[in-house]
């Protein structure tokens, strides 16, 4: 949390042009990578290495790209009424905190924390314990060439031992069980003690029956 609060000093005060910048180059690298990080994914949580190959790994990209493109569509509107005018304007929040789930690990981090970053916001990611591998491989929690300091970090372990108590986060989103909504409860309990703002994605299960005559060796 010191780490991350420490990046929003700089990053939060970085201009939306500079920061879409950072999130398109992000892409860029994720794009290069998607061959290293696509079998890692496979390997850390099962599912299929084409869909990681064709789909989920180039999501990741789509994601840094959506949000930074859509950073040139804020603007600090203002209007007048009664003699009285009045702006909107755009501030960071300061640390944002992303739980994710691990049926989609990488894809699903990037989900949310492209936008935090697209905010102006630093953000901690806290990966799931089943399937962690890809987060310590993602360009958001590297130095790269070409590409400043990343403002993410993560932090291994279960999200019901590290629920968000400390005051200094002024944003949470993300939580996400694989059954019931133990976990989420507990975020939310945390984070009413300091109002802090929590978005909950409570995801359901997903059935799946194979039958004896399914063809499992089939690969299309």
């Amino acid at each position: 949390m010191a780490a991350a609060r420490g990046a929003f000093d700089t990053w939060g005060r970085t201009s939306a042009a500079d920061r879409g910048q950072v999130l398109h180059r992000i892409a860029e690298l994720v794009e290069e990578r998607v061959p290293e990080l696509a079998p890692v994914e496979t390997r850390d949580n099962g599912s299929l290495l084409r869909s990681h190959l064709n789909s989920v790994m180039p999501r990741v990209a789509r994601n840094f790209r959506f949000f930074a493109d859509q950073l040139t569509e804020l603007g600090d509107e203002a209007f007048e009424m009664n003699e009285f005018v009045s702006r909107t304007e755009w501030d960071p929040s300061g640390v944002t905190v992303v739980i994710t789930p691990w049926n989609a690990p990488l894809m699903l981090a990037t989900w949310r924390i492209a936008p935090a970053l697209a905010a102006g916001n630093s953000v901690v990611a806290k990966p799931p314990e089943w399937a962690p591998l890809t987060a310590s491989l993602s360009p958001t929690s590297r130095a790269r060439p070409g590409c400043p300091t990343a403002r993410s970090t993560s932090c291994r372990g279960s999200a019901r031992r590290r629920a968000p108590r400390s005051p200094v986060i002024p944003a949470s989103t993300g939580s996400r069980s694989p059954a019931r909504s133990e976990t989420g409860k507990l975020v939310a309990q945390a984070a009413a003690a300091n109002l802090t703002p929590a978005s909950l994605e409570l995801g359901g299960k997903s059935p799946f029956v194979a039958f004896a005559d399914a063809d499992l060796e089939r690969r299309s």
